[in-house]
C-alpha cells in the first residue's frame, strides 16, 4: 500500500518538475545576457510557420526557463574559483576590465594567426571584384572593419597573456586594404584610440566583447562619412540630432567581482524610420541567423537612397536605428545570411551595399561569398 502511494506521488512530482520551469519562465524574453555576450531568445510567434515556431520555442525555453539564471550563476562561480575565468571564455584584465576571449581570439591576440601577404593580396583582389561587380549594376560598395576590444585597449589585457612582437592581425589587414585606394574601405581604429582620452570607447565590464555607446557612435560616424563620399546626398547624423545623457553602469558577478563604468546615451530627437521584421516572411526569404538579428526599415522620406548591410553584432546591437534615418529602405542581414544577398538585392534594388566585419571576419565573409558561387 505504501509503495503504491509513493508511486502515485512520483507522477505529479515528475510533472511538476517539468512544468514549473516553464510556468515561472520569462514569457517575453529578449534580455541582454552580459555574461554570454548576447540577447536571450524572445517568445516565438507563429507568423513564420510551425517549423520556425518550434525552433523558436526550443530557443526560448533554453534561454528563459526558470532556474537557468541560478544555474549560470553557480557555473560562473565554479569557473572563477577553479580557473580564474568569469564565465565562458571571459578573462579579467587590469583595473577590472573583462574581455571575451574565445579560442580563436587567443590566436589573434597573440599574433599567431597573422594572414600571409599572399592571403592579404587575395582578399583585396576578391573585394575589388565584388566592388566592380556591384558598380556594374549601379550599386556602390563599402567594406568596413571593426577592431576588437583588446585591439583598442591592449594595455588592459593581463600581462601573463604574451603576444608575438610586430604588427597585429588587424594592423596587417588594414594596411593591405588601404594600400588599394580604389577599394572603398574604412575602419575606425584611429578614431576610437584617440577618443579614449574623452571616455570609454569600449565597455569596461558590462559588455565583455563590444564597444560602448560612445564608441559605437564614433564607428557610425566613420562609416557614414565614408558612405557620403560615395553618395553625396546622404545625411550623416551629428550629436545635435540626439538627446545625450550620461550613464553609469554597475557590473556585479556572483563571485564577488564588482565595478562601475561611465557611458553616454544617445536618444534620437526625431525617429523617421520604422522597423518591420515581417518583411522577410513576406519576401519568402529563409534566414540562417540564429540570433534573428535581421531587420528591415522604411523611412518617412521615400526619396532617400536604399541600402543593404551585411554585418555582425557591432552593428545590429548598436547602429541600425541611426543608420535607418538616412535611407528610404534599409535591410540588415547577419554574415550568416549572406546567401540571400542576391535575391534580397533584386527585391530592394539598393544604392549601397555595406560589408562590415570584426577584425579577421572580413576573411570569413569572403569564405561565405565564395561558398555561394
Amino acid at each position: 500500500m505504501k509503495k503504491n502511494w509513493l508511486n502515485g506521488m512520483l507522477i505529479p512530482f515528475f510533472l511538476l518538475c517539468i512544468t514549473l520551469p516553464l510556468l515561472l519562465a520569462d514569457f517575453q524574453g529578449g534580455e541582454i545576457s552580459a555574461g554570454e555576450n548576447r540577447y536571450l531568445a524572445t517568445f516565438p510567434t507563429a507568423k513564420r510557420g510551425m517549423i520556425a515556431w518550434r525552433d523558436g520555442l526550443e530557443n526560448w525555453i533554453g534561454d528563459n526557463a526558470f532556474g537557468r539564471k541560478l544555474g549560470l550563476r553557480l557555473t560562473a562561480s565554479a569557473d572563477y574559483w577553479l580557473s580564474g575565468q568569469h564565465g565562458d571564455n571571459v578573462i579579467e584584465g587590469k583595473e577590472q576590465w573583462l574581455f571575451l576571449l574565445p579560442p580563436y581570439d587567443y590566436a589573434e591576440w597573440q599574433n599567431t594567426n597573422r594572414p600571409s601577404e599572399k592571403t592579404l593580396a587575395l582578399w583585396s583582389e576578391q573585394y575589388l571584384d565584388i566592388q566592380k561587380g556591384l558598380e556594374s549594376e549601379g550599386i556602390q560598395f563599402l567594406l568596413c572593419m571593426w577592431p576588437r576590444k583588446y585591439t583598442v585597449y591592449p594595455e588592459m589585457m593581463p600581462d601573463n597573456l604574451k603576444r608575438l612582437e610586430g604588427p597585429s592581425n588587424y594592423e596587417l589587414i588594414r594596411r593591405s586594404f588601404y594600400a588599394h585606394p580604389q577599394l572603398h574601405f574604412v575602419e575606425p581604429y584611429d578614431e576610437l584610440t584617440a577618443a579614449k582620452k574623452n571616455g570609454l570607447t569600449y565597455s569596461k565590464a558590462r559588455d565583455t566583447g563590444h564597444w560602448s555607446n560612445y564608441g559605437a557612435f564614433l564607428g557610425y560616424r566613420v562609416l557614414m562619412e565614408k558612405a557620403k563620399e560615395l553618395i553625396p546626398e546622404l545625411r550623416v547624423l551629428t550629436e545635435a540630432d540626439f538627446h545625450i545623457s550620461e550613464q553609469t553602469f554597475e557590473t556585479k558577478l556572483d563571485n564577488g567581482f564588482s565595478t562601475t563604468e561611465q557611458d553616454v546615451g544617445y536618444a534620437l530627437k526625431q525617429n523617421n524610420a520604422n522597423a518591420d521584421k515581417s518583411f522577410f516572411e513576406r519576401s519568402q526569404l529563409t534566414m540562417a541567423d540564429r540570433w534573428q538579428s535581421y531587420q528591415y526599415y522604411t523611412n518617412t522620406d521615400a526619396t532617400l537612397p536604399k541600402a543593404i548591410i551585411v554585418g555582425d553584432s557591432y552593428m545590429w546591437m548598436f547602429m541600425l536605428d541611426n543608420l535607418a534615418q538616412s535611407f528610404s529602405e534599409l535591410v540588415f542581414i547577419h554574415i550568416d545570411d549572406i546567401a540571400i544577398l542576391e535575391p534580397l538585392s533584386r527585391i530592394i534594388r539598393p544604392d549601397l551595399v555595406v560589408f562590415a566585419g570584426l577584425g579577421s571576419a572580413v576573411g570569413l565573409i569572403l569564405t561565405r561569398v565564395n561558398a555561394e558561387e
